[in-house]
């Protein structure tokens, strides 16, 4: 049953995927941008601050990679809330597919 309702939504959780990862991408861009200066050594490229949107978005936050100015610690609050709603658009969608096509049984 779940290979159906995977290939019934399989547009709509691509495109979901696709809004998940383009976040991730440009959430950290933004925390490159705001806290390299202060932490060089931590967020060193934007590559090496997608791991911070990683654990950050999927709430995992390990400890290791965190903001420290006001601003930045702002816009990852901002970011681990958004996370929340992005991972639940792939649920969200298996669940609505897991009911379109039904015919509706009646007494």
């Amino acid at each position: 049953m779940f290979s159906v309702v995977i290939r019934r939504c399989f547009n709509e959780l691509i495109i979901s995927l696709v809004v998940v990862f383009l976040s991730v991408v440009i959430a950290s861009y933004v925390m490159y941008m705001l806290e390299h200066e202060a932490q060089a050594e931590k967020f060193s490229s934007v590559p090496a601050t997608m791991w911070w949107g990683i654990i950050t978005m999927t709430t995992i936050d390990y400890g290791d990679l965190y903001p420290i100015t006001p601003v930045g610690r702002l816009v990852g609050g901002i970011v681990a809330f958004f996370g929340l709603c992005m991972l639940a658009l792939p649920i969200a969608t298996i669940g609505a597919g897991k009911t379109r096509g039904r015919d509706v049984i009646t007494p």
